[in-house]
């Protein structure tokens, strides 16, 4: 059952080629005007430690082992944003989980 099971993972798994080739069509997409749909596949996940520190992850969907909190960021960046009355700095940074 086991040998089984991980066989049928194996074949239902994505191919690591067929995952660079959309990660590569979605960083062709992002020049476009409607990037929502490369975006998804380009960040699978976002940790939020407060509404005003994002974390994007690039890779492995699986964050489980991953100490959220002190996640070391690659090209950290801030935002400018306007909420009612109040300006707030966003800042947000990228994660690669391998």
């Amino acid at each position: 059952m086991a040998k089984q099971k991980t066989e049928n993972e194996l074949l239902t798994s994505n191919d690591a080629e067929i995952v660079i080739k959309q990660i590569f069509d979605s960083l062709d997409k992002i020049n476009e005007d409607n990037i929502e749909e490369s975006f998804r596949i380009l960040f699978k996940r976002m940790i939020v430690k407060n509404r005003l520190d994002l974390t994007f992850i690039i890779g492995n969907e699986n964050v489980t082992n991953l100490n959220l909190l002190d996640l070391k960021k690659i090209l950290v960046g801030s935002h400018q944003i306007k909420v009612r009355a109040q300006h707030y700095t966003v800042k947000f940074g990228i994660f690669i989980n391998k």
